[in-house]
C-alpha cells in the first residue's frame, strides 16, 4: 500500500490523500472509493474512519481518495461565489475525475456520513461513473413505526411516562426561572443545527432512478439519530414504493452513536462496508 498527499482541481485548491494497493493487489476492475468529509471534520473522517477504512480496502485491491471540500481541512477556503452546495458538488466531480484518472479504475463508490451522505446522493445522480454509494445516517423520514417505537414504551408503561414528563416539566421550570433572573430574552432563537431533508417524493424518485441505472446503494443508520430513525426496518417502511431490485441494502446499528466513537462499533461498520463492497463489486478469479 502507498499513500501520498495530492493537490487537484482548478488551481490545485483541493487537498487529499490518495491510497493505492500494492501492485500485486491492483485491478482496474475494482471500483475506487471516494471518502467524504462529515460535517466540518477533516478528511481523516469521524474518529479516523476514512483513514482506517482506506487502508483496510487497499489490502483488498481498492484504491481510494479521502479529501477536503473547499473551506474544510487543508483545501482552499470557500470564496462564496457559488452556493456552497453547488461548490461541494463541483469539488466532488473534480475528485472523481482525479481519482479515476490516477488509478485507472472505471468507476467509484462514494462513502459519506451525514452531510457527506447528503452530497453523495446528488453526486451519484449527476455522474454515472459512481457505481455505488454508502450513506451513513442519510435521508430519513418518520413512519408510523417510528412513532410507535418513539412513544410506545410510554404508552405501555404509563408510570414511566409520567415520571419522564415530570422531569421534563421540572427541568423546564428551572430553566425559565434561571432565564428570568439572568435577564435573557425568552424569545431568543435556539442556536442548533437543523438538518433539512428534501421532500420524500423527490428522494423516492431519485433512489429509483439510481436503482434503474444499476447503481448499488447501502444505507446504514446508527442509534445516534433517534430524532428521525429508530428501528431496524424503518428504511423499508420509508421507501416501500421503491422497487429495490436487489440493488439496495440497509442496516441499523442501534449500539452506534452518530460518529461511531466506540472502536469496536466503528470496526463493525468498516467490516460491514468492506464486505458489501466485496459482495457487490469484486470480480471472482476467472470470471468473465
Amino acid at each position: 500500500m502507498t499513500e501520498r498527499v495530492v493537490l487537484f482541481g482548478p488551481g490545485s485548491e483541493l487537498t487529499g490523500i490518495l491510497t493505492q494497493p500494492d501492485h500485486a493487489a491492483v485491478t482496474t476492475e475494482k471500483p475506487a472509493c471516494l471518502l467524504m468529509n462529515a460535517g466540518f471534520l477533516h478528511r481523516t473522517g469521524f474518529n479516523r474512519f476514512n483513514t482506517d477504512f482506506a487502508r483496510m480496502i487497499a489490502e483488498k485491491g481498492h484504491a481510494s481518495l479521502r479529501f477536503d471540500l473547499h473551506g474544510l481541512g487543508d483545501s482552499a477556503k470557500y470564496d462564496g461565489k457559488k452556493q456552497y452546495d453547488d461548490q461541494a458538488l463541483l469539488d466532488i466531480q473534480g475528485a472523481i475525475n482525479f481519482l479515476l484518472e490516477s488509478t485507472g479504475a472505471a468507476n467509484c463508490i462514494i462513502v459519506g456520513l451525514c452531510s457527506g451522505a447528503d452530497y453523495a446522493h446528488p453526486a451519484a445522480l449527476q455522474d454515472q461513473r459512481v457505481a455505488g454509494i454508502v450513506l451513513l445516517d442519510g435521508y430519513a423520514y418518520r413512519t408510523l413505526g417510528f412513532y410507535i417505537h418513539d412513544y410506545g414504551p410510554g404508552l405501555i408503561n404509563p408510570k414511566k411516562a409520567f415520571r419522564f414528563l415530570g422531569k421534563k416539566w421540572f427541568s423546564l421550570i428551572k430553566t425559565l426561572k434561571r432565564t428570568e433572573s439572568s435577564g435573557i430574552a425568552l424569545n431568543k432563537p435556539a442556536e442548533i443545527y437543523v438538518r433539512d431533508f428534501p421532500k420524500k417524493k423527490k428522494i423516492v424518485r431519485e433512489i429509483q432512478q439510481l436503482i434503474d441505472r444499476g447503481a448499488e446503494l447501502y444505507y446504514i443508520y446508527s442509534g445516534g439519530v433517534p430524532i428521525y430513525y429508530n428501528y431496524a426496518n424503518q428504511f423499508r417502511h420509508m421507501f416501500r414504493s421503491v422497487h429495490l431490485k436487489d440493488k439496495v441494502c440497509f442496516k441499523y446499528i442501534k449500539e452506534a452513536d452518530h460518529i461511531y466513537t466506540v472502536n469496536s462499533v466503528r470496526n463493525k461498520l468498516m467490516t460491514l462496508v468492506s464486505e458489501w463492497m466485496e459482495e457487490r463489486f469484486d470480480v471472482p478469479p476467472g470470471a468473465v
